[in-house]
């Protein structure tokens, strides 16, 4: 009974592991190919183990018009590189029962790293995960070491049928203002927290 039980629950974990994968490709780019203009900055997104490890997806959030830009649906141990004009970003992430932002105040010529960890195990299509903005050197490492990639097709059709849905744009409006009250100065990477691309 026992062994019958695990062998559900990894045959659960694969299905649904796999099923989120389809959502990005290994990366057909090289990282130094990408992060090749001083004019901008670079936000490094990162997942560690279950981090998003079902497919977590990541925007990017405007407060101002409360619109959304899609940044990457990740699954375990991958990174993908956003760049981004100098000035105030915030990004967003849902996933079970937990949401989270981050905030980056970017410098032109630098790049940011955030890695994405896991809050709690779930059963649901996306893992309940947290951003870790960090200038930890270690974990940086680690993060230099992930597999790299990129969107697909299937990436850009699953946002544009989100993208525009009132319920949802009120509730990430609701969360974030929640979120500015109680978690913003520790969900932040100033300028002084970037590393210099060159």
């Amino acid at each position: 009974m026992v062994s019958k039980l695990l062998m559900i629950v990894l045959s659960t974990i694969f299905f649904v592991g796999c099923g989120a994968a389809k959502y990005n490709v290994p990366s057909q780019i090289t990282e130094d190919k990408i992060i090749n203009n001083d004019q901008v900055a670079y936000a490094i997104f990162s997942t560690s183990a279950l981090g998003g490890g079902r497919g977590n997806p990541i925007f990017e959030y405007f407060p101002e018009t409360q619109t959304f830009k899609l940044v990457a649906i990740m699954t375990s141990f991958q990174k993908y590189i956003y760049p981004m004009p100098a000035g105030t970003h915030y990004f967003y992430s849902m996933g079970g029962e937990t949401y989270d932002f981050v905030k980056v105040k970017a410098k032109k010529g630098k790049k940011y790293y955030i890695n994405i960890d896991t809050v709690f195990w779930s059963f649901r299509m996306t893992t309940p995960i947290e951003f870790e903005p960090t200038t930890d050197k270690e974990l940086i490492q680690e993060i230099e070491e992930r597999a790299l990639i990129q969107n697909n097709s299937k990436t850009l059709a699953w946002f544009n049928q989100r993208k525009d849905n009132p319920k949802f744009k009120a509730k990430v409006k609701e969360r974030f203002e929640d979120w500015k009250e109680d978690d913003m100065e520790d969900k932040t990477l100033l300028e002084k927290d970037g590393f210099n691309i060159k």
